[in-house]
């Protein structure tokens, strides 16, 4: 087992390598929900550092892709020779955009990947890994560990996300509603 960790800001990052095997970050414009978020000279420092001291970085793509199809590879081929772990990320459609590249791809649902099928099925896909769902059972979070053909990653503490939309659902409710 590993510890990965989000972090605040760069200044605490040498605190946390030192009881972490690993850091996940998000990228300003890329990423949603996380912690923190780096611009990409501040990802090519900290890619630097995590490989000097032989710790692992992951980069959280959460949201679905969209419209931000080209950027992203813009992205992809500015950071493919990055000291990058892999990629968490939300949208299977990661693995179309990232099919050419050499990342890894760990797939991030957040809730729906409860058994052990639609875990080993990602393997066909590409998928180097996926976060099992907190919200079952104990024991089938063990049936699932003796089944599974991945390498799996949970969220044991820390902020959880319960729901998560870009488009304004309060905002078109009161406007439907006539309310401002």
């Amino acid at each position: 087992m590993k510890l990965l960790t989000n972090f605040y800001n760069l200044e605490s990052l040498d605190e946390i390598l030192k009881y972490a095997d690993g850091v996940i970050i998000g990228l300003s414009g890329f990423s949603t929900r996380e912690t923190s978020y780096l611009k990409l000279e501040e990802l090519e420092e900290v890619s630097k550092k995590i490989k000097s001291e032989k710790k692992e970085l992951y980069l959280s793509f959460k949201p679905f892709i969209g419209s931000q199809k080209d950027g992203l590879l813009t992205l992809f081929d500015l950071i493919k020779d990055f000291y990058i772990t892999g990629l968490i990320v939300g949208d299977i459609g990661y693995y179309s955009l990232l099919k050419d590249y050499n990342f890894k791809i760990i797939y991030n649902p957040e809730t729906t990947l409860t058994n052990s099928y639609d875990i080993n099925i990602l393997k066909d896909y590409g998928i180097k890994g996926a976060f099992i769902s907190k919200e079952i059972t104990l024991t089938d979070i063990k049936e699932i560990i003796k089944l599974k053909e991945l390498p799996l990653y949970m969220t044991v503490h820390g902020y959880l996300n319960m729901f998560y939309s870009k488009r304004q659902l309060l905002k078109s409710y009161f406007e439907y509603l006539d309310i401002t």
